[in-house]
């Protein structure tokens, strides 16, 4: 049915708010062939799509146009919005000269706004385009409605205000927050489940298989057939395993939630689906499948839409081609991706808001002389008089149009300083745990932590991370061993799940109580649950929020401040950045950067890991916890020359045994002139002296490359040079000696 709003078959269409969404005069509608104005309030937005092309038909001289009452240029990189109380796009800006052809419009969000509770507004007034091949990340603080928006975006919710247009017959994956399947689903048909027919095709077949009935087989094999069930099934096994889902024939009851997160995000990129939302999709992953997931994504290319949330901004400058951004409940949409695109756009934003607070000051000089006017109680009875007048009352809104401070948590005065320290810090002897004691997770596990030490937990899923920060923390007893802390070690554990928190609680009756012990006057001076909250981004009046009504990120700030409360010396984190904005992470890297007590990390950010800790421990998931000294970059170096060195062993070793192995006896011999020349008694020895040479020249180049792993850990790049100069040496000798050989032995072995 056509959309009550719109009037249009066209895709998708959530109409919100009628009155808020009526259109002027003038107003084309439609995703091609004509410009549109949209007006709202103070703002006007000129937009136009060329059906051609997909080319924005915004010029400099348009812009312009809709411009005249502001003058102060802000750079916007894909949709000029320009403001009467806002800062405005001047024609000479040079990023609005020449805009960039784009491919085929696939949705259009037109003024969205959303609210939960009907009193505080995520997000108003939201108007961008999202074109085929784009691969968005929506960025902005905590509680600015990010989730909201990709939910409205993935269909699966409504906008209170506003509309969005996809276009027609666009298929979409979705990975949202707390996927919800049928607890006796295997991993596999919840996977397929996002496919429409093919996982019920495939249980009909698996029924038809078991009842033996050749009628009802063929049939369940001709439905597999036609929904592409087989191609689908192999499809989807294969993306469970990369994102650590070994057996697809796990129950989803039986998965923990980061398990079910990851079985919705197989199911998202089943079929390569022509758009694709993710809300956070490296949380729960491994290096290995974060790899896996954005390879994945590029790799598919034109061929699908990406819209994304993600804190991670290493994943985000590899994946992301374009940003939008959702400030102070506006979106921006800038053209930057690649390395640095963070970056780019938090010094867009501050130019913005410089420009913002411009226009504000100096609409408020214009104010002052205004304001002497109207008290004089001027007569609108000629035309200028109240041309005059309604100048004032946009000189007044202007004015108050100042850009808000960020909500950049203060986590140095919020508690983050650590208590004094002893000698003694925390002592594992001979530690093992595992939920079966035959086969534990990590075991023999020795160490002494000191004071100060930045310590990175790295592992593939299931490797046992948390787990051995659950056993350093207390949570969990070793099954052998003993793990002691020192007399004044204070521990402070930020786990990677939230605990439970009283939904109808205040912010603030829980940290005082709950989190608190119940001892609201514990609290030292200068740590009033109230100041460690406003310091974390929570001001007075949100401290009297319910806490059911906070985002997910807000919940792991509230978390947070429950930790910190207590100043530990001893500090365990287990992925801290899930959920958390961007300027959040920054924030908790800087106050890291300079906290003074014992740290132990787990993160698959690789830029916080990066940052946060200078040697590791690593569980490969053999039961064995080895220590790397040295930060993360140089660990993934030392792997990769690790795997590269195996390979080539592993080449040379098959090329030699190939070489080895004597020859078929009905192969073709070589006849009449190609006869080949026996062996003289030196060429004899030589083949066997080369043997020999050739294993000890294996030796030595598996040496060299011990060796520069070696000095790369410690950082000795003197030594690593000589030992790289030496292993080019060895291996140039090992291919002329290799070569030589197979020769002397096709030879031998032919004559």
């Amino acid at each position: 049915m056509p959309c009550s709003v719109h009037g249009t078959r066209t895709g998708r269409c959530w109409g919100g708010n009628a009155r808020a969404m009526r259109r002027p005069a003038g107003h084309a509608h439609g995703l091609r062939g004509a410009s549109r104005l949209v007006s709202n309030g103070a703002r006007t937005i000129a937009h136009g799509i060329d059906g051609a092309c997909g080319r924005p038909l915004l010029g400099a001289r348009l812009a312009q146009a809709r411009c005249q009452r502001t003058s102060r240029p802000v750079r916007h990189h894909t949709r000029l919005v320009c403001r009467a109380a806002k800062a405005d796009v001047g024609a000479d800006s040079p990023e609005t000269a020449a805009p960039t052809k784009r491919g085929e419009v696939m949705l259009v969000a037109e003024s969205l706004g959303k609210t939960h509770d009907g009193e505080k507004q995520l997000f108003r007034d939201l108007t961008f385009s999202i074109h085929k091949s784009d691969r968005v990340c929506v960025i902005g603080a905590n509680g600015s409605g990010k989730s909201s928006l990709l939910s409205i975006l993935a269909g699966s919710d409504a906008p209170t205000d506003g509309s969005l247009q996809v276009k027609r017959g666009v298929s979409t994956g979705r990975c949202l927050q707390d996927p919800e399947y049928d607890p006796d689903w295997t991993a596999l048909e919840a996977v397929l489940s996002s496919a429409g027919g093919a996982a019920e095709a495939l249980r009909e077949y698996e029924r038809a298989a078991a009842s033996g009935d050749a009628d009802a087989l063929a049939d369940a094999t001709a439905a597999v057939e036609a929904a592409d069930g087989w191609t689908l099934s192999s499809e989807a096994e294969a993306s469970l395993s990369a994102l650590g889902i070994a057996d697809a024939t796990v129950k989803i009851g039986a998965m923990s939630g980061g398990q079910r997160r990851r079985v919705a995000l197989a199911g998202a990129l089943l079929g390569a689906p022509d758009l694709i939302v993710l809300d956070e999709p490296t949380n729960h992953l491994d290096f290995g499948a974060i790899d896996w997931l954005a390879a994945r994504l590029v790799s598919q290319g034109a061929a699908t839409t990406v819209v994304l949330v993600t804190h991670d901004r290493s994943f985000m400058e590899r994946v992301c081609t374009r940003v939008l951004e959702i400030d102070q409940g506006s979106a921006y949409m800038h053209e930057v991706g690649g390395s640095g695109s963070y970056g780019k756009v938090r010094e867009l934003r501050a130019e913005r808001r410089a420009a913002q607070q411009a226009a504000a000051d100096a609409a408020r000089t214009v104010l002052r002389k205004e304001t002497e006017w109207m008290r004089r109680q001027p007569k609108a009875r000629s035309t200028k008089s109240r041309a005059r007048i309604n100048q004032f009352y946009e000189l007044t809104a202007k004015a108050r149009d100042r850009p808000q401070d960020d909500v950049v948590p203060d986590l140095a005065a919020a508690g983050a300083t650590a208590q004094r320290q002893g000698n003694v810090v925390l002592e594992v002897d001979n530690v093992a745990w595992g939920h079966d004691p035959a086969k534990p997770l990590f075991r023999s596990f020795f160490y002494e932590f000191g004071r100060g030490e930045r310590i990175g937990v790295v592992g593939r899923n299931g490797a046992g991370k948390s787990s051995l920060l659950d056993v350093l923390a207390g949570v969990n007893a070793p099954t052998e061993g003993a793990v002691t802390p020192g007399e004044t070690t204070a521990v402070g554990y930020f786990t990677q799940h939230p605990p439970a928190m009283p939904e109808g609680s205040r912010v603030i009756d829980y940290l005082k109580q709950d989190a608190a012990g119940g001892d609201a006057g514990s609290w030292e001076d200068g740590l009033r649950p109230e100041v460690v909250l406003e310091r974390l981004g929570f001001p007075r009046p949100r401290q009297q929020q319910l806490i059911g009504l906070l985002s997910g990120g807000e919940r792991r700030r509230l978390q947070l401040a429950a930790v910190l409360a207590g100043r530990p010396n001893f500090l365990l984190l287990d992925e801290p950045t899930n959920d958390l904005d961007l300027d959040t992470v920054e924030a908790l890297e800087g106050v890291l950067a300079s906290y003074g007590g014992t740290l132990v990390v787990v993160s698959h950010d690789r830029a916080f890991l990066e940052g946060c800790a200078d040697r590791l421990f690593v569980l490969e998931g053999d039961g064995e916890v080895r220590l790397f000294d040295g930060p993360y970059g140089e660990y993934v170096e030392a792997v990769r020359e690790r795997e590269a060195a195996a390979a080539r062993r592993s080449a040379s070793s098959s090329a030699t045994a190939d070489a080895r192995q004597p020859r078929d006896k009905g192969a073709a011999q070589p006849q009449g002139g190609n006869k080949v020349k026996k062996l003289a008694p030196w060429e004899v020895r030589e083949l066997e002296e080369l043997e020999g040479e050739v294993e000890a020249l294996e030796e030595r180049v598996g040496a060299a490359e011990a060796g520069m792993a070696k000095a790369s850990a410690a950082g000795d790049y003197g030594k690593l040079q000589e030992w790289t100069d030496e292993l080019g040496v060895l291996q140039g000798e090992l291919e002329a000696k290799t070569e030589r050989w197979l020769e002397l032995a096709e030879r031998a072995e032919a004559a």
